[in-house]
């Protein structure tokens, strides 16, 4: 039966301060352009991609802090950098509200009410009286302040409540999901060092046409053995069925460890590639896992 790899679950100090620090600082940062994004441009679905830019820019950024600090325990990490990412998340808040109280009033958002700066007094006055940024977040979420479709019916109470669930839920899941992860890849505790990720992104092994053959070589995968890849075409036609192959190796390695999915394309060729994994982490050998590498190099 193959082997996978599981995380040591270490954690260096470095790691509990580096970590919050980082998601902390980049999160607020971001967060204050996204503040902006969204004031200027309330569109509720182009406010939907830039939550999820604002969410992944953040992770990508930060998450080098859970690679430079060695943190290898993937709850521990995730929680952490979701501690870090809410403190970010606030000071958006914060500074979006500053921009609220410099407009008319709570419910009127006119062209004069946009075009505003922010107040330093203003949001360090939210910033440190969370009680007040409560009270007026409740008013906005009872008489709201901007408004949807021709009617311009200014959107309030539980339709305004999923909104803001939906922006938090984006945040908060993208950074656990991306700490998770990061944090949860082969680590060397010998060698002291992450495993080199290679991903075969654009270069997709092709999978026999046959359906039985194809199900033969994903036994053999799942048990193990990824000698099909030394010789499998690569994919020239992403129509085609492939399957998708991740590396973690180390030079001079005895072991490495490979995630390999089934890649299926839809009936219609507009049709999103579909990914199914087969085996994730597994234990292979290394001199094999450098055979395969050097193919498409």
């Amino acid at each position: 039966m193959p082997e996978f790899y599981k995380s040591s679950n270490k954690l260096p100090i470095s790691a509990l301060v580096a970590i919050p620090v980082a998601f902390a600082v980049v999160s607020s940062v971001l967060g204050v352009i996204y503040a902006m994004g969204i004031w200027y441009c309330p569109i509720i679905y182009v406010n939907a991609l830039i939550c999820f830019a604002w969410a992944g820019l953040t992770a990508a950024l930060a998450g080098r802090a859970i690679k430079a600090t060695n943190g290898r325990f993937p709850f521990a990490v995730g929680l952490l950098a979701l501690v870090g990412a809410l403190v970010g998340y606030y000071v958006h808040w914060c500074v979006w509200l500053t921009f609220v109280i410099k407009s008319i009033d709570v419910g009127s958002r006119s062209l004069s009410g946009l075009k505003i700066s922010l107040d330093p007094e203003a949001f360090l006055n939210f910033f440190l009286n969370p009680a007040d940024s409560r009270d007026f977040v409740v008013a906005i979420h009872e008489r709201g302040l901007w408004a949807l479709g021709k009617g311009k019916t200014l959107v309030n109470g539980t339709f305004l409540t999923v909104v803001w669930g939906i922006e938090i839920l984006i945040y908060a899941i993208t950074t656990l999901v991306y700490a998770c992860s990061t944090a949860g890849e082969p680590f060397s505790e010998a060698g002291n060092r992450w495993f080199d990720k290679t991903l075969f992104k654009n270069n997709e092994f092709k999978a026999p046409d046959d359906p039985e053959e194809n199900r033969a070589v994903a036994r053999n995968i799942m048990n193990g053995d990824l000698g099909y890849f030394l010789e499998a075409p690569l994919v020239t036609d992403k129509s085609e069925n492939a399957f998708s192959l991740e590396i973690f190796s180390l030079p001079s390695s005895p072991v490495a460890y490979a995630t390999v999915k089934g890649a299926v394309q839809g009936k219609k060729k507009s049709e999103t590639r579909q990914y199914a994994d087969l085996v994730t982490k597994m234990a292979v050998s290394g001199d094999l896992a450098d055979r395969i590498v050097q193919r498409t190099r």
